[in-house]
């Protein structure tokens, strides 16, 4: 006999609180065991519906540590998908997006460095190329907005050696100056910083930070937008 449609009955048994199946679920499970009745039919339903429900705790499980997580990160479940959007800190990190003529102070040749912006606008990604004489020092870098830690972060690596750099910034009150502090090897500190004026121009800077909070400008190079 082939299985008609079948369907969850909401009535609950008085001792269980689980929904149970009744004669109506199928007429294959309520006749189990008569003859005529195929016992694979009966088999599969049963494997369907116990699938569902296994499905349906897993994701209820993960929703639950999601929520624990996040409510031991000091946030609240509900401000999640907030965090997921992008806000002004986002649209800071846009205007550094384009094609950028480099100069170095004190080198005659020219650099570069194509900024993108990606994954919606919550990060942008920059390819610098800076020449040093007879040295091309090429760089990568990730730079986003963590709307949960409230502040800005990057991450980058180069050609001068094997090491993946990270660090953490603030914008100033234009949002137009970002501000990045972080180590090198070593354990020696570094500040770096990148600005723009909204349109054509973009200086990066980095500074050696002593012991005693002292900084230092090792570098600067100022862009001319080209796109």
């Amino acid at each position: 006999m082939t299985c008609k449609m079948f369907w969850l009955v909401q009535n609950r048994h008085p001792t269980n609180s689980s929904p149970i199946l009744s004669d109506d679920f199928c007429p294959a499970i309520a006749s189990y065991g008569r003859p005529g009745i195929s016992c694979r039919c009966v088999e599969r339903l049963a494997w369907l519906f116990f699938y569902g429900v296994i499905m349906q705790r897993l994701l209820f499980t993960v929703i639950a540590y999601a929520a624990i997580i996040a409510c031991v990160d000091g946030q609240d479940p509900k401000d999640l998908v907030k965090a997921s959007d992008t806000g002004p800190e986002h649209a800071n990190l846009k205007a550094f997006a384009g094609t950028w003529e480099l100069t170095i102070d004190g080198v005659k040749e020219k650099g570069s460095a194509e900024i993108k912006s990606i994954l919606g606008g919550r990060f942008i990604t920059e390819d610098v190329k800076l020449p040093f004489g007879n040295f091309n020092m090429d760089w990568h870098g990730v730079i986003g907005y963590d709307r949960v830690k409230k502040q800005y972060t990057g991450v980058w690596f180069d050609n001068t050696g094997n090491t993946t750099k990270s660090d953490t910034g603030e914008a100033d009150g234009t949002g137009r100056i970002l501000s990045f502090r972080g180590e090198h090897v070593g354990k020696a500190k570094f500040l770096w910083r990148i600005s723009n004026d909204g349109m054509k121009t973009m200086t990066i800077e980095m500074f050696d930070v002593a012991k005693d909070g002292k900084e230092t400008l090792s570098m600067k190079v100022r862009g001319a937008r080209q796109k």
